[in-house]
């Protein structure tokens, strides 16, 4: 129980609860904010790390705010230790820092021109064809013929549309057609740079859950934290 929260809503600080187990070399922390007997909370509960770092924070006896981000720290890297994408030797090459860097999805499809114009000329050669006749087919319109209707490029910044193409717009808002996301969930098919699928020592980024060791010094830190003064709910 490091600490309460100021909420806005309730007008008043809300006890933080961490739970934290580690058991067959697995380590797993929750919390919740206020638990209630009926099972319900007044704040948010599972992983609320993120509230370890928020300004308005009361700590209790025995907690500072030092105390607490290197709580934050060990939660974010250390829970679910077992469910890694990456190996330990990826991480060393900096992989699981590089998986957290953004990077967009652009959206591309046919003009409405390139659309008329494809299947006009399908109609065109398959009418040649009923009549047997050859039809010799320029370079553009075999690239024309060979065009997806949709394709994705993910990159930093806007990419040139392909040939034929444009940056797709949202039906209904009429906004470009851009998802941001992260090299941990890109193919290194699709991007350089993208992580998903990439080999390192005969094992693949994303392909299997990896179990890294939760350093010594990290557990007996965890084990030396003040129990709670108050019993919870349930955490």
């Amino acid at each position: 129980n490091p600490c309460s929260i100021y909420d806005t809503y309730y007008k008043k600080n809300l006890p933080v609860f961490i739970k934290i187990k580690y058991q067959d070399k697995k380590l797993s922390i929750n919390g919740v904010i206020a638990p209630q007997k009926s099972g319900n909370c007044l704040g948010s509960c599972g992983q609320i790390l993120d509230i370890l770092i928020q300004k308005d924070i009361k700590f209790n006896e025995n907690w500072s705010k030092k105390d607490l981000n290197k709580l934050y720290n060990i939660w974010s890297e250390w829970h679910l230790n077992d469910m890694c994408a990456y190996t330990p030797e990826m991480k060393k090459q900096g992989w699981d820092k590089l998986a957290k860097k953004p990077i967009n999805k652009y959206n591309f499809s046919l003009t409405n021109d390139a659309i008329k114009e494809k299947n006009k000329l399908k109609d065109d050669i398959l009418k040649l064809t009923k009549q047997n006749k050859l039809f010799k087919l320029s370079l553009r319109q075999k690239k024309l013929l060979d065009s997806k209707f949709s394709l994705d490029i993910y990159d930093y910044k806007e990419p040139k549309a392909p040939e034929f193409m444009e940056l797709s717009k949202y039906f209904s808002t009429k906004k470009p057609k851009i998802e941001q996301t992260t090299l941990g969930w890109v193919s290194y098919k699709e991007h350089k740079d993208g992580l998903l699928g990439k080999m390192l020592n005969g094992k693949g980024y994303g392909s299997l859950w990896y179990m890294h060791e939760v350093p010594e010094e990290k557990l007996n830190w965890l084990y030396g934290l003040p129990e709670s003064n108050v019993k919870p709910w349930w955490v």
